[in-house]
Parts: structure tokens; C-alpha cells; sequence
């Protein structure tokens, strides 16, 4: 085996080892073959950090390439509706002071808000509809998106203490658009757009 190759398998591990340990596992499950992905443009090699400059967009694409093939991917400005109750990660949006390195930015933030940095929750109810803000791709892993409900939403949220920050514009929601392999050993439920909403209104 070439040392190209072999990193490229190294590369997978943290995200299919842990799903496919999970599995086999489970008492019954038969091993399951998995094809190893590698697209085209990856690795551009570069003796200076020995073709794991792009680790990150590989890594992105293989989970892309598992999405469903027959799934609606979300665009911007599109209205989707909760077909069951859910919980969605929020966000709030803060710019900071360019004079503020990223360290104290983030210490104001834990200091006036406590548990508010990235990961936690809002319950959306069944019925909410959410508008899907910019994506990054055609067929985006992960989207941000805001309940048409949002000034309802804000107070019940965002602590007084965070949205009378300098710099605070908003919050955001943050949610996968369909599961992949490297949610097979997460725990808990995850919600996922495919999974927990419905198209109800297109840009068109």
C-alpha cells in the first residue's frame, strides 16, 4: 500500500470507524460493506503538508455523497414546516470588536450568557414554519434557517444579557438537512431537515 493511499484511510476513520464499530455491535448485524469515496480533485499533493491540505472539504464530500439520492435539498428562501415537535440547535450572532481576539469574545459571551455557545436547543413545535437562509452548496449538509415566528422566538431564547451585547444582530438555527453514516454513533435524537420538516413554500 502506498503512504497516499494509506492516508487517505487514516483520513476516514473518525468518521466511519466509530459508526461501523456501532453496528456490528448490534446482536444479528451482518458486516456491512461500505464503498470508500475518493473525489477527483482530492488530495492535491503538497509535500509541505503531505496531501492533507484539503482533509476537511474530503471529509465533507464523502458524508455528501451518502446523502439520499431521491431527497429535496433546501435553497434560500424556501419555507419548510414542522411535521412533528423537535428540537433545532440555535445560535446567536455577534460580531465583535475587531480590536477582540476570539479567546475574550468568547468569554463575554460564556460570562453573559452561561451554556449559550454553540449547541444549544430550542424546541420547535409541529406547525412552526422555518425560512432557510443562504446554503453552501447545492446539496448543503448543514443549513441555517429562522422560524417565520422570530420576534415571538427571540425573547423566550436569547437571555436580555446576550442581546444587549455590542455587536449582537440576531439568532440563527442550525440543523443537518439528512442523516449520513457519522450520525450512526451519535446519541440521542438529532433532528434532521428531510426528517422533521416539509417543504410548504418554494422560491419559485
Amino acid at each position: 500500500m502506498s503512504r497516499r493511499t494509506l492516508l487517505k484511510l487514516l483520513g476516514l476513520l473518525p468518521i466511519a470507524g466509530p459508526a461501523i464499530a456501532k453496528l456490528l455491535m448490534k446482536p444479528g448485524c451482518q458486516p456491512v460493506i461500505v464503498s470508500t469515496y475518493f473525489p477527483s480533485h482530492y488530495p492535491k499533493w503538497d509535500k509541505l503538508v503531505d496531501g492533507l491540505e484539503c482533509v476537511g472539504k474530503w471529509a465533507s464530500d464523502i458524508e455528501r455523497a451518502q446523502l439520499p439520492g431521491n431527497m429535496l435539498f433546501p435553497r434560500a428562501g424556501q419555507i419548510w414546516e414542522a411535521v412533528q415537535d423537535c428540537d433545532v440547535a440555535f445560535r446567536p450572532c455577534i460580531a465583535f470588536p475587531n480590536s477582540e481576539s476570539q479567546g475574550t469574545a468568547h468569554l463575554r459571551l460564556l460570562q453573559a450568557s452561561p451554556g449559550l455557545i454553540m449547541g444549544a436547543m430550542v424546541r420547535i413545535r409541529k406547525g412552526e414554519k422555518i425560512r432557510i437562509l443562504e446554503t453552501d452548496d447545492p446539496k448543503p449538509l448543514l443549513i441555517d434557517c429562522v422560524p417565520l415566528c422570530y420576534d415571538e422566538m427571540h425573547e423566550r431564547i436569547v437571555p436580555a444579557e446576550t442581546r444587549n451585547l455590542p455587536g449582537y444582530s440576531g439568532y440563527k438555527l442550525h440543523l443537518k438537512t439528512a442523516r449520513t453514516i457519522a450520525d450512526l454513533c451519535q446519541e440521542g435524537n438529532r433532528t434532521f431537515l428531510n426528517e422533521a420538516f416539509k417543504l410548504v413554500h418554494d422560491t419559485n
